[in-house]
């Protein structure tokens, strides 16, 4: 896990920082420590601000007093916000001015390791709720209006989106890829700096009780792509008979056979097997 560590005062995270190099997490700061206030390292060299150079999971500000302002050092916790970044505030929380936006704090002597790791998986609030407004949207449009199950939740994972929709298992193919299109097209709006974006979709069948679901990893283009590089649009879920259907790009239902001629080398169909396909 890669961890941008800010502070309000000098060395408040000097504890913070020791204990997520013990548990191998990678440390990045804006500040180099010869320069420990203004400015920060991507005033002089954009590329080396941590949010551009490389993927962060998570955003660690430590706090040593009280206070209801921010601190000289915490400037980047303001670009992390931006950035839509989880947020952990750690030592002295109380009026912290950053609460509306922290996925998480922690009282002076808890536990950051797992707050941070816990922040980093934690769905984000706000992806996830535009996600969800715009999918009950277009499935009403479609004729859906009481998809109460229907749902999306958006996680980040090493600078990715992982964007999992839950509709209901009798969509046809061709609505659920434009289900999934609209809620890509939204939560890009949001969050455009995401390095990329990954589809799972999950349907729920209420005659069988039980969620199945097909990964798709998305490029820049939108292209979906299967683990082993062939295209995909649409969703794979098993059926009440337990053997798998798929659904072309124009929507048609293909049986497992069909699909298998479209699989990448080594890799087959088999009933239950089409789960994970990123």
């Amino acid at each position: 896990m890669r961890v941008l560590v800010l502070e309000a005062e000098p060395g408040a995270a000097e504890g913070a920082v020791a204990v997520l190099e013990a548990a191998s997490h990678v440390i990045d700061r804006c500040h180099d420590s010869d320069h420990p206030g203004f400015p920060c390292k991507a005033i002089d060299a954009p590329s080396d601000c941590p949010l551009v150079s490389g993927p962060v999971d998570v955003v660690l500000t430590v706090r040593s007093e009280e206070r209801t302002t921010t601190g000289e050092l915490e400037d980047g916790v303001a670009c992390a916000i931006r950035a839509r970044v989880p947020l952990v505030v750690a030592g002295a929380t109380e009026g912290n001015p950053y609460q509306p936006w922290a996925t998480a704090t922690v009282p002076a002597g808890g536990d950051v390791v797992r707050a941070c790791q816990r922040a980093a998986a934690a769905p984000l609030p706000h992806h996830s709720r535009v996600g969800s407004e715009r999918l009950r949207e277009v499935l009403a449009r479609h004729g859906h209006h009481e998809a109460d199950s229907a749902g999306v939740e958006v996680t980040r994972r090493n600078g990715r989106l992982r964007v999992l929709l839950t509709v209901p298992a009798e969509l046809s193919g061709r609505v659920t890829e434009a289900a999934a299109t609209h809620v890509l097209a939204v939560v890009h709006k949001i969050d455009p700096s995401a390095r990329g974006k990954d589809v799972s979709v999950r349907t729920i069948d209420a005659s069988v009780g039980r969620p199945d679901s097909v990964e798709l990893s998305v490029d820049a283009r939108g292209v979906a792509t299967h683990k082993s590089g062939w295209p995909w649009a649409g969703r794979a879920c098993n059926s009440p008979e337990g053997a798998i259907r798929g659904f072309s790009r124009d929507g048609r239902a293909m049986t497992a056979t069909e699909m298998k001629p479209q699989q990448g080398p080594g890799d087959s169909v088999s009933p239950g097997d089409l789960r994970r396909c990123t």
